[in-house]
């Protein structure tokens, strides 16, 4: 009886030593003007229930972010944003995130100031996926989180992800 709980124990242990979390946070052109922060697991990552991110321009700007797509109808357990930063903690009951899926999870509203291209990059020491409790992170420091910021140039007739 022992060994099998010692062999229940261990079983169980191995098992969420090998839960992870990888993928992808991106900006892109949305269908209303505004940019769509979409993030998307890699199939077998456990769901994305925890996220924050910090948006880096590369010159002045008025912006704003505010939640939309996949999670505008979820209410999340703790939420904050400023003009440049979001983080979410979403209910995993009213909200289950799947891992190996795609999402929209933000927009991101841009005011220009100017004519010039902007650059809009994540800030790589602050962006995160996570799980529900916030033990299995994907970061790019970790290598296992890759961002993809936008650039907008009104100059040329079109933008482009980078």
């Amino acid at each position: 009886m022992k060994t099998l709980v010692a062999l229940l124990f261990l079983f169980s242990s191995t098992a969420v030593l090998a839960q992870s979390i990888s993928g992808d946070i991106w900006l892109q052109p949305a269908d209303d003007g505004r940019l769509a922060v979409m993030i998307s697991t890699t199939p077998g990552s456990v769901g994305p229930q925890s996220f924050a991110f910090k948006l880096v321009l590369s010159r002045d700007a008025v912006t704003s972010i505010e939640k939309s797509g996949d999670v505008a109808s979820c209410t999340p357990v703790f939420s904050w944003s400023n003009n440049v930063s979001y983080v979410v903690v979403l209910d995993r009951n009213q909200c289950p995130l799947v891992g190996g899926n795609t999402y929209e999870v933000a927009r991101v509203s841009v005011g220009l100031i100017g004519p010039w291209p902007l650059t809009i990059d994540f800030e790589p020491s602050v962006t995160i996926l996570s799980d529900y409790g916030g033990k299995i992170t994907a970061t790019a420091k970790k290598e296992n989180l890759r961002l993809t910021g936008y650039t907008i140039d009104v100059t040329r007739r079109r933008s482009a992800g980078h």
